[in-house]
């Protein structure tokens, strides 16, 4: 569970239905913090859940502090049998497939994984806030990293890592089919879309 959500929570509640406050309860949130992180690298996706009581004339601005938190929901999105093949048939092809997520580190290493998409025991994860304090150059370098994954981008950083490697003569093409990948799918080269390689002059995509 990030720090940054435990520290909303004033309160945590057992299963018994006994509430501590969280201040007392330091360990338990380094556990639960641990066990996020393990459900992550089985390749599921973990939301902490929290909730309180509101009063009705109270305001929106500070209904996420003093939350009880109550736990941890593990969701897991199945991969498509076809795609570790496609990926071989990529690299089989001489064309390079890097992984640019808005999940998680642990969560995007294990899917890359599970996909045959990383061979070494330690890729080369960059985090959307670990991309944002690279220099043009510095990430243009960090692409040259043989297994790459980008895990928690936003929309218009997917859209500078295409730049970055446009500007490094690469053809790029971008599958995607999420608003926040519409930056990145306009200034790509190719768009493959439900596995249809399709060029940028026939895709309308919304602004």
């Amino acid at each position: 569970m990030p720090k940054a959500h435990w520290k909303r929570c004033c309160l945590c509640v057992f299963s018994s239905g006994q509430r501590w406050r969280a201040s007392a309860r330091r360990r338990g949130a380094a556990n639960d913090s641990e066990r996020a992180q393990f459900t992550s690298e089985q390749g599921l996706r973990v939301l902490a859940l929290a909730w309180r009581s509101a009063q009705p004339d109270e305001g929106v601005n500070n209904l996420d502090q003093g939350l009880l938190f109550a736990g941890l929901v593990a969701l897991e999105d199945p991969r498509r049998a076809e795609v570790p093949d496609a990926i071989r048939q990529c690299r089989v092809a001489g064309i390079r497939v890097i992984m640019v997520t808005g999940d998680n580190a642990h969560t995007a290493s294990a899917i890359a994984r599970e996909i045959g998409l990383i061979g070494t025991a330690e890729p080369t994860v960059i985090t959307g806030d670990q991309l944002s304090q690279l220099s043009e150059i510095q990430l243009r370098l960090a692409l040259d990293h043989e297994d790459l994954i980008f895990a928690r981008v936003a929309a218009d950083q997917k859209m500078r890592i295409v730049k970055a490697l446009q500007a490094k003569r690469q053809i790029v093409a971008v599958t995607g089919d999420g608003v926040n990948d519409a930056p990145a799918l306009k200034q790509a080269n190719i768009v493959s879309r439900w596995g249809y390689p399709v060029p940028m002059s026939r895709v309308n995509l919304p602004t």
